[in-house]
């Protein structure tokens, strides 16, 4: 639910859905801007989580399932280093929990290992 900063869910049969992310529009870890993309991780650390590209935010954080909050785990500052997203448009996942961000601003695909500071260049670039 991109233009109110939340992520959605909706049962199968149910006559309305559950926000399990964000809700207001900010920077703060409870909050998102313009949440472009989302995938589940069922595998995460900790159980299941959702991995959302955070647009206006220029990150991508990992919301764990019952949590109010997520967790940086690629970006969070707009730029250009391989620390740095420019507005993320979509994002994958691999089985070994790597993190593929469409880094749409820069036009480029970053990787982001578990636990990494900072991402790889996959694809693009430049310019």
């Amino acid at each position: 639910d991109t233009q109110n900063d939340r992520i959605v869910e909706w049962l199968p049969g149910a006559t309305q859905g559950q926000v399990v992310a964000g809700g207001e529009r900010g920077a703060a870890l409870n909050q998102l801007y313009w949440p472009y993309d989302v995938v589940v991780d069922a595998d995460g650390p900790g159980g299941d989580r959702l991995i959302i590209a955070d647009y206006q935010n220029h990150r991508v954080v990992a919301w764990n399932a019952g949590s109010t909050q997520g967790q940086v785990v690629a970006g969070g500052s707009e730029g250009s280093g391989l620390d740095q997203l420019s507005r993320p448009h979509g994002v994958a996942l691999d089985a070994a929990g790597t993190i593929y961000v469409a880094d749409s601003f820069n036009h480029r695909v970053v990787a982001w290992m578990l636990g990494a500071t900072e991402g790889t260049l996959v694809a693009g670039g430049n310019g």
